[in-house]
């Protein structure tokens, strides 16, 4: 990052750690990759790249990414100072989930990188996954899905969501049927998003 002024942030690999860490502290020994950095799709979804897949050596290439998850991430002070609100760098409207994406999506309109770096390599234990929606608290899902649209209310401009107009609709769709039919406790979570004044930004990287 000394070598990069404009790096505001940094990740390295994260693998998967499949059990919990026990007195023994013990690290399991399946490579299967957590993330190598966030990126956003035109659906405007959020993904830890790699996650799930085995760790062929696909990732292995320094390079900037559009993020970094929050489970492992090197952040410089000038940039936190530069896209805080207020006292907040990660954002407590959020309270559970996604934070770090709001976080990345700031510093990538205040003009900041973040450098994904294959050599730090770390361990995480996740248990919020796609596949285990339905065991989770529904807290937690409600959260996540009022989350997914205040993360666009704060960061999305008008361009993005021009450009990307059918695939945003038809996943929103696709959420919204999802929610009504089967997740009713969610519904609470789909009118709270007011957010703040988004960060005025000098342009996304």
């Amino acid at each position: 990052m000394d070598r990069n002024p404009s790096a505001g942030s940094a990740t390295g690999k994260l693998l998967r750690q499949t059990k919990d860490f026990g007195p023994a502290r013990r690290i399991s020994d399946q490579k299967i990759l957590d993330s190598t950095g966030i990126y956003i799709t035109p659906s405007q979804r959020h993904f830890d790249r790699g996650s799930g897949e085995p760790d062929t050596g696909q990732y292995e290439k320094p390079e900037c990414v559009f993020g970094a998850s929050g489970a492992a991430a090197l952040y410089r002070r000038a940039m936190l100072e530069d896209v805080r609100k207020e006292r907040e760098y990660f954002d407590e409207s959020f309270f559970a989930y996604r934070e770090d994406v709001d976080l990345a999506w700031r510093a990538q309109w205040m003009g900041w990188r973040c450098l994904y770096l294959p050599k730090a390599i770390g361990y995480h234990v996740r248990r919020v996954l796609p596949e285990n929606r339905s065991t989770l608290p529904e807290a937690i899902n409600m959260h996540s899905v009022k989350n997914r649209f205040l993360l666009r209310v704060k960061n999305m401009d008008s361009g993005t969501y021009l450009r990307f107009f059918v695939p945003i609709t038809l996943r929103d769709t696709a959420a919204l049927f999802y929610v009504v039919i089967r997740e009713w406790s969610t519904i609470p979570g789909i009118p709270r998003p007011s957010a703040r004044s988004p960060t005025p930004g000098r342009g996304a990287n």
